[in-house]
């Protein structure tokens, strides 16, 4: 237990059930207690040293070790789903991001749908889905943000390096995603 708490734990199963009336009865739970939820999950933390202008900190990386490969995200009656060609690996939602109603859902700037690029290049991502407010697309070079009041479905250009992470938030507002799709952008002639 202590092994896969070290290794997997990040608060996110406390903000998903924020210690409601359900805390309790979860946290107890075979099925939805911490221990089965990291399980589930798949997600692990490694920390791995930094020197940053004679300082070091520990960078915190996530890794989903058994998880999918593709270039589709869509939601599923219980998660995600990855399909097509394999441009990512290490697909996962941070903090209290969650599927519901066939969607998956970020309501905070802190909540992340995130995802490793598996190359380097120029990509479209593809982002379908409904929101009242902002996006926003982070990468290592920066990031990208897109408003909407309603169903949307909009692309952004992102130049990725084989291990970059991506990650798509609510900058403002409900953005509720029914798909994501990570293509290689045609090169220029």
């Amino acid at each position: 237990v202590q092994l896969i708490g070290g290794w997997t734990y990040d608060y996110r199963w406390e903000r998903l059930h924020q210690r409601g009336r359900a805390f309790d009865a979860a946290l107890w739970s075979w099925t939805d207690s911490p221990l089965a939820f990291a399980l589930r999950e798949g997600v692990v933390l490694q920390g791995i040293p930094d020197i940053e202008a004679r300082r070091v900190r520990l960078q915190v990386r996530r890794f989903v070790p058994f998880g999918p490969q593709g270039s589709i995200i869509e939601a599923v009656e219980d998660g995600m789903r990855a399909t097509g060609e394999p441009l990512f690996r290490d697909l996962r939602m941070e903090r209290a991001a969650r599927v519901s109603s066939g969607r998956i859902v970020l309501q905070h700037p802190a909540d992340a749908l995130a995802f490793r690029a598996l190359s380097a290049g120029m990509f479209n991502l593809r982002l379908i889905g409904v929101l009242h407010g902002t996006a926003r697309v982070e990468t290592a070079a920066g990031f990208d943000t897109l408003s909407a009041d309603g169903d949307f479905d909009s692309s952004v250009a992102v130049a990725l390096h084989a291990g970059d992470d991506v990650f798509i938030r609510s900058a403002t507002g409900e953005l509720r995603l029914a798909r994501i799709e990570l293509r290689s952008a045609p090169e220029p002639q």
